[in-house]
């Protein structure tokens, strides 16, 4: 079915609309952030990419659209936790647990970690899964989807291009092309989150890193075939792994070096 002009115009009206409006909002509010070049912008993009999913849940029929809205905005509400009331010290899963246990403080963090958890075992509740198996991928794409989009959450643009990895993955497993509308504004959605964050108009933050993260999970648990689910927990384990051990900005700028040297 061909795209229609004034679908196109609709998209793009309702994304740029929806920033603008997060956007005054969030510099009201002091919603803001620090970022690698000491520029002090809206760490808000979470926000709209929240606020054009329930737009989207609106319009389009999507399968269980209660439980993805569920477990998305509870993934969103504890990456928004920690963006507003985080601290830069301790850092990582095991710095926290770490921390707790020397200090019997609860962090941020640790809230963090709970809510995640909390907010997959509502998806898993509220979803519909084909036996344990598929449960048992489906609950562990749910937790860390969203902390490995967090730990690559370090320069503009990386999650941007880890999300467009995997929709080509998706493509490449023969995921159905047929919804044109759908198609578009998805692609509207991802192309404004790209310009905002290319031009340094506003940032993820834990929060968007986590709404990303949530988004690629569901799509993963109800369209990847689970071996394909499997190889990619395990993918998941392993950068979450190497996140807790070693800086993933130091990790990834050494790899680009190598590579450009080579």
């Amino acid at each position: 079915m061909p795209v229609e002009i004034w679908e196109v115009v609709f998209a793009i009206a309702v994304a740029a609309s929806t920033w603008l409006l997060v956007k005054r909002i969030s510099l009201k509010r002091k919603w803001v952030a620090v970022n690698f070049k000491q520029e002090t912008i809206p760490d808000t993009i979470g926000i709209m990419l929240l606020l054009l999913l329930i737009c989207y849940l609106i319009v389009d029929k999507v399968k269980q659209p209660d439980a993805l809205l569920m477990y998305t905005s509870l993934v969103w509400f504890a990456g928004w936790l920690d963006d507003r009331t985080g601290t830069f010290y301790p850092k990582g899963i095991q710095g926290h647990i770490k921390h707790f246990l020397q200090t019997k403080k609860w962090t941020t963090g640790l809230s963090k970690i709970v809510l995640i958890v909390l907010a997959a075992a509502v998806g898993l509740y509220l979803g519909d899964w084909r036996g344990y198996g598929q449960a048992v991928l489906a609950f562990s794409v749910m937790i860390l989807s969203p902390h490995v989009c967090n730990a690559l959450d370090t320069r503009p643009l990386r999650v941007w291009k880890w999300t467009v990895g995997h929709i080509l993955l998706f493509i490449w497993m023969g995921f159905p092309l047929d919804d044109t509308s759908s198609i578009l504004y998805g692609t509207v959605v991802l192309l404004t989150w790209g310009y905002i964050e290319k031009r340094r108009k506003g940032m993820l933050g834990d929060s968007g890193a986590a709404v990303i993260g949530a988004l690629l999970a569901w799509s993963l648990t109800h369209h990847a075939p689970l071996p394909m689910q499997l190889s990619l927990v395990l993918a998941y384990l392993a950068i979450t792994i190497i996140a807790e051990k070693l800086s993933i900005n130091g990790l990834l700028i050494k790899i680009r070096n190598v590579t450009a040297g080579g």
